[in-house]
């Protein structure tokens, strides 16, 4: 394994190591819960994007990754905003266990028509993982994007998901850097349920 991805470092581009290392830049950051992680997930998405349509030509994935970027561009804005002035600090919240429900059978229910609609046009390898990993991964984000430490939950399960479908696309590199997404998300959800213990009741999720 690790003579392949040593083969496999070898053969990146500079929009490769872009991607990667801004990547895993975002990751480190988010997980610290700074403001600046955002400029990097942009970069990172923004590139990838770029290959997807130029180089790849995986243009739903490219969509995907433009989103990303939007989403991200609100995250930078909405941290930068709701830092909690009174402590000097960022606030970290919760949601009701009745709105995760929610979102699991909307989020499932969404894969799945995802799923028959991709179906109807292509054969797609792991078709129901991909859209579970799609439709869920912008959801995580979404709650990334307020602050809500939740996500992690999310994140932790999805990137065990990539680290499954990249090996099994012979992507070792790639189910590498997702290992490090995974291990940031755990030590993510740590930090941010610490951040949330210590400073709950002072900024309240609005029903």
């Amino acid at each position: 394994m690790w003579t392949t991805i040593v083969h496999e470092l070898s053969q990146y581009d500079i929009y490769q190591w872009i991607i990667l290392l801004s990547g895993i830049a975002y990751a480190v950051l988010s997980m610290l819960n700074k403001p600046l992680c955002w400029v990097f997930g942009i970069i990172s998405c923004g590139v990838l994007a770029y290959q997807d349509f130029v180089s790849y030509d995986l243009y739903f994935d490219g969509v995907l990754q433009i989103i990303y970027v939007l989403m991200g561009i609100s995250g930078l804005i909405h941290w930068l905003r709701s830092t909690n002035t009174e402590l000097g600090q960022p606030s970290v919240v919760s949601l009701p266990i009745i709105s995760h429900v929610n979102a699991l059978i909307l989020g499932l229910m969404t894969s799945l028509v995802l799923v028959l609609i991709v179906q109807m046009f292509f054969n797609p390898a792991f078709a129901t993982l991909d859209s579970i990993t799609t439709v869920f991964g912008i959801w995580a984000t979404w709650l990334l994007v307020n602050r809500i430490y939740d996500t992690w939950y999310y994140w932790i399960i999805i990137n065990i998901l990539y680290i499954y479908l990249y090996n099994e696309r012979n992507a070792p590199l790639v189910a590498l850097l997702s290992c490090v997404y995974l291990l940031t998300s755990i030590g993510g959800l740590i930090s941010w349920r610490r951040n949330h213990l210590k400073f709950k009741g002072l900024m309240p999720v609005k029903s």
